[in-house]
């Protein structure tokens, strides 16, 4: 499993909020040899491909990157530790909830800006008594029923402020490092209008766009508003690719280290009462558990119809060589022949097998937290057993 042979490595970072930290860990683990996924060498990945969290990730990966990748982990422990945790204490780096009286009390939230905590909650009770009368002239609308404009009174995204990330990105991620890294950058977003994935590489992170694809890839829809690129409206991509496999290997990957949190769903417990959080949380594992397993299997598959068409000495025909490639990875190979990106690839999964703390702490981010995850994902990627993690091995 080491990285000679000239194999081409891709990190893929899935999504989990507050759980990104337990990315970090594990890519900590891999870049400094750690792991005997890469035979205890360092890991140098070609490609960083991220979803939500783990698109922060990618970014802040890439951004440091050129200064060495022991530099590059140490960044996102550093972002995570401090910036994202918030080291001054007034909140964490990620969101605070408007209007929040709490803050014009407490001394810690003074101390960078005097002035800060009062401006902001005269701008958040601004921005709130405009949203409160568009909804209010939307209830005299015509058309629609009485219950659906009632309905449309609901916006928990409005109570979110998402400027304490902006902040962090603008300070933690460097444009310029990432368009001129030789690492291929990939983050995923959904377009909010048209349902369409769109993947941002190096080159789309010009000075004026890098903060607004980031905040858009971190949107958890229903949650964070929606952020304009390139004019339309884009938010996180989990729901339609947690973890971005298919682009890395079209990418040239030939091995991918695929870090998601999700443990296992069997580990986790039923509930003594049934109650709506345990059902959600659920109902959440199982859907992206559900995606990856998907994603991991095609890539398997490919893997055994490239193998018979390898050991049938000829005897398939092209158009049966075609339809096994097509049936086992989803995409038509070109010529009679398998296609350069339908080739054997080696997949290391990389999550918690068991649940870490309690239901839905993914939008927890104090420090003690985020420090219990990045250790348990060092461990894990440290303790790497490819018989219980269920690898994809080329041969």
């Amino acid at each position: 499993m080491s990285q000679s042979a000239g194999r081409t490595h891709a990190l893929v970072l899935a999504g989990g909020g507050a759980y990104g930290a337990y990315e970090a860990g594990v890519a900590q683990a891999l870049v400094t040899g750690a792991s005997p996924s890469t035979d205890r060498q360092p890991l140098v990945p070609r490609i960083v491909a991220g979803t939500s969290a783990g698109a922060f990730n990618a970014a802040l990966f890439v951004s440091a990157a050129e200064r060495g990748l022991a530099a590059a982990v140490d960044h996102q422990t550093r972002t995570w530790l401090h910036d994202v945790a918030g080291d001054d204490g007034c909140g964490n780096g990620v969101f605070r909830f408007r209007l929040d009286a709490t803050r014009l009390v407490d001394p810690r939230c003074f101390e960078a800006d005097r002035a800060l905590p009062f401006v902001q909650f005269a701008e958040d009770a601004m921005l709130l008594a405009n949203d409160l009368a568009r909804r209010a002239l939307n209830m005299c609308a015509p058309d629609g029923t009485i219950e659906q404009r009632l309905l449309e009174l609901i916006d928990v995204s409005v109570l979110v402020s998402t400027e304490p990330f902006s902040r962090v990105i603008r300070r933690d991620v460097a444009p310029d490092s990432i368009r001129r890294s030789d690492h291929v950058l990939q983050i995923a977003a959904t377009n909010w209008k048209t349902g369409a994935l769109r993947i941002f590489s190096n080159d789309d992170f010009s000075d004026d766009k890098a903060a607004g694809i980031i905040r858009a890839a971190t949107a958890i829809p229903g949650l964070f508003p929606s952020v304009d690129v390139d004019g339309e409206p884009y938010v996180d991509a989990s729901f339609v690719l947690n973890t971005p496999l298919k682009q890395p290997i079209d990418a040239g990957a030939d091995v991918l280290h695929v870090v998601y949190f999700n443990p296992d769903v069997d580990t986790v417990p039923l509930p003594r009462l049934r109650n709506t959080v345990s059902t959600l949380n659920r109902a959440v594992l199982i859907t992206l558990g559900a995606m990856v397993n998907r994603d991991i299997e095609i890539a398997s598959r490919v893997n055994l119809a490239l193998d018979v068409l390898g050991k049938s000495g000829g005897a398939t025909s092209a158009a049966e060589a075609r339809a096994l490639v097509h049936e086992a990875g989803s995409r038509r190979a070109a010529g009679g022949e398998a296609s350069s990106s339908h080739r054997r690839v080696e997949i290391h999964r990389y999550h918690a097998r068991e649940p870490i703390g309690p239901t839905f702490r993914w939008l927890s981010f104090e420090r003690d937290h985020l420090e219990r995850l990045m250790a348990h994902g060092f461990e894990d990627a440290a303790h790497h057993d490819c018989r219980v993690s269920r690898c994809i091995l080329a041969d």
